[in-house]
């Protein structure tokens, strides 16, 4: 099973591993196309959040275009989905998106592009 491990201690919000996967995934070098976001807490410290592979989103699925993969990755299928943006609704960490640059929604898939990129080792895939 893969997972994230992350040490908001070693966040600097330099945004390298966000500018990694728009880059990645959507040619363009946008924040909010990233799989993952980093804000500030109530003590001024960057967090790190992404998708927790939580099921929520498998479970309101009407068309079953969710599932998760034999590492317990939520994965899409693009061709069954119907946009119907329940799954973005209903994301209670808001990971699950949707953009006009992007023909259904999108996550988080643990590809580790951003541990790759991420200079100071606050993200890192096991």
């Amino acid at each position: 099973m893969k997972k994230f491990i992350i040490d908001n201690d070693k966040c600097t919000g330099c945004n390298i591993c966000r500018t990694a996967c728009s880059t990645t995934y959507f040619k363009d070098d946008m924040p909010e196309l990233a799989r993952l976001s980093i804000f500030k807490d109530e003590n001024d410290k960057n967090k790190i959040i992404t998708c927790s592979q939580c099921n929520i989103c498998i479970d309101i699925c009407p068309v079953n275009a969710l599932y998760k993969d034999k590492d317990d990755v939520v994965m899409l299928n693009k061709e069954l989905c119907v946009n119907c943006l329940m799954c973005v609704g209903f994301c209670p960490s808001g990971m699950m998106r949707y953009s006009q640059k992007s023909a259904t929604p999108f996550k988080c898939v643990l590809c580790g592009i951003c541990a790759k990129n991420c200079p100071t080792g606050a993200i890192v895939i096991k």
